[in-house]
């Protein structure tokens, strides 16, 4: 189990926000359908970084924390507690702000008189866009809360397999995720193989941190950079099934990135500052997708479109603009009552306001 407060819990802590700020990014209105400044305009390359790059790979590294975190917090509890405790972590809350969302946009069409979304015209297709059981959920944003619920019961199931045999085990989940085998359990088969390989770290390491020690990281990172090297000479990164070789590659490279200046600031006076947002980091995610909508509604009627210069403006201060409406939504959710305050953040303890926790923590850290 992993000390709140600890060096360890401050690593993970900075890891979320970060992965969780970059992933915003993919989300972000209009979005790739329609094109902008950042989408084949003239800074393609902001979109390329901040999405491509950062954002869709931040997955990654997410997905890898959650199956260390399964070892370290979720051994002790049997299947059985581990399953109820991911449900209502994930799952409950994935519900609750996906249903809100299904009834704004019921609720938009009626005012605007159009026809309600063919996907709440049948109880199935409603019922899978709320629960992406069969498919995305409605605010696709929250999909991703599905498969990693999903991936981490099959990790927890294999992990007697993960400790004995990890290399052919890992090899069988990334054929999957190459081919995309998993479907209709897992939608986006990376998941699962970086679950499997932060289940693997955790039962070979002692703590994060010595997974980024030079002595590992270094090896890894030179395999993976010729890997991507030959992707890249021999064509296979362009066609077919190299394509998501070349991606899974990329997100292994970001992922150990992320983990390595976590680690790095977890230390520091700028960690002790980033620590305190993970808190509430979790109701940032859930409601972003829905203020990017609204506010992009706004900003599109007053300011002007995504193809004009300002729209590079809202595109960079968004996700600052959701982390602190996050921050808000956190502070009157600790005013609700506990079933609730679960419903909406997948646990009913308080958070700690960032500028306290800021405070509490700063005097053990290393100031610039």
């Amino acid at each position: 189990m992993i000390a709140r407060g600890s060096a360890e819990s401050q690593t993970i802590g900075i890891c979320r926000v970060l992965c969780i700020f970059f992933m915003m990014n993919v989300h972000i209105d209009p979005g790739p359908v329609e094109s902008s400044i950042v989408h084949g305009g003239a800074f393609s390359w902001v979109g390329a970084v901040w999405i491509d790059f950062l954002g869709r790979t931040s997955v990654a590294a997410l997905s890898l924390i959650s199956g260390y975190l399964l070892v370290r917090n979720g051994a002790a509890h049997g299947f059985p507690g581990f399953a109820r405790r991911r449900f209502v972590a994930l799952i409950l809350p994935m519900l609750t702000w996906n249903l809100l969302y299904c009834f704004a946009v019921v609720l938009v069409a009626a005012i605007e008189g159009k026809p309600v979304p063919r996907e709440f015209t049948s109880t199935l297709s409603a019922v899978s866009s709320l629960t992406g059981l069969a498919g995305p959920t409605e605010n696709l944003s929250l999909f991703f809360l599905r498969d990693i619920f999903v991936a981490s019961l099959v990790a927890y199931g294999i992990q007697p397999l993960l400790r004995r045999f990890p290399l052919p085990v890992l090899g069988l989940v990334a054929l999957l995720a190459v081919f995309e085998l998993t479907e209709p359990v897992i939608f986006r088969p990376s998941i699962l193989l970086f679950v499997c390989l932060g289940v693997v770290a955790a039962q070979r390491v002692d703590s994060l941190s010595d997974l980024v020690l030079p002595r590992r990281l270094v090896p890894c990172l030179l395999a993976v950079g010729a890997a991507l090297f030959l992707c890249h000479v021999t064509g296979l990164g362009a066609r077919g099934f190299g394509v998501a070789i070349e991606d899974i590659l990329r997100r292994l490279l970001l992922s150990a990135g992320v983990i390595t200046l976590a680690t790095q600031l977890a230390e520091t006076w700028a960690g002790a500052r980033i620590v305190p947002f993970e808190e509430r980091i979790f109701e940032t995610y859930l409601m972003h997708a829905a203020l990017f909508h609204a506010v992009w509604a706004i900003w599109r009627r007053t300011i002007g479109g995504a193809a004009g210069p300002s729209y590079l403006v809202f595109f960079l201060f968004a996700p600052v603009v959701a982390v602190v409406a996050g921050q808000a939504v956190g502070a009157v959710t600790d005013h609700l009552a506990p079933p609730l305050r679960i419903a909406l953040r997948g646990h009913a303890r308080l958070a700690t306001p960032p500028r306290a926790a800021t405070r509490a923590s700063a005097p053990g850290v290393r100031r610039p």
